[in-house]
């Protein structure tokens, strides 16, 4: 006679894991990610796919409201054009710049509500929020945290596998978002 089939209990998968077990990763599935770099003047917006080790920019953009308009109005401008962005995307994650004002008190108040319309539009789509420091993603992408905006434009240009016109004159909001959308993907869960 043959040998008999082994049972499986009924609360594992076929293949003889439990149910909640997580199943192995595929390295060929990408993972979306989003950086903002929240701002009402300009909020910089990086989508970034990653497929294993590779990144890949999908989405870079400067959001301009026009600067004739009250301060709400941009607000809700940069709240409807994150939510068009990222619902289009569907980022797994979104990084957002957390609130450093410096010497500049006055800009605390536009700062914390230009990242609330972002934290808003990110929750919206139903995507994680995560904040970093700036400098947390100046580390991540230019080794160290007091890099310069133009030392992050360069390494974020070479991390992107960018050339040419665009990247030389990507806006420096939009490179802070970068950062913080490579420091998200590399830290997001697998592949």
């Amino acid at each position: 006679m043959g040998r008999a089939r082994p049972k499986i209990p009924k609360y594992a998968k076929s293949d003889g894991r439990a149910p909640w077990a997580e199943p192995e990763p595929d390295p060929a599935v990408a993972v979306i990610v989003a950086g903002i770099d929240p701002g009402t003047v300009i909020t910089g917006v990086c989508v970034v796919e990653r497929t294993g080790q590779v990144l890949r920019p999908v989405l870079m953009e400067a959001i301009k409201p026009a600067g004739r308009l009250a301060r709400p109005e941009r607000l809700h401008r940069i709240f409807l054009r994150l939510r068009e962005i990222l619902s289009q995307h569907r980022p797994e994650s979104v990084a957002i710049e957390s609130a450093h004002v410096g010497p500049y008190a006055s800009a605390a108040v536009p700062l914390g509500e230009a990242r609330g319309a972002a934290i808003l539009a990110a929750l919206e789509v139903g995507a994680t929020v995560v904040e970093y420091t700036a400098s947390h993603a100046r580390r991540a992408v230019a080794a160290r945290g007091q890099a310069g905006k133009m030392e992050v434009r360069r390494a974020v240009t070479l991390l992107l596998g960018g050339r040419g016109s665009f990247w030389e004159a990507l806006p420096l909001d939009v490179s802070d978002a970068a950062a913080l959308a490579i420091l998200r993907a590399g830290e997001a869960g697998p592949p």
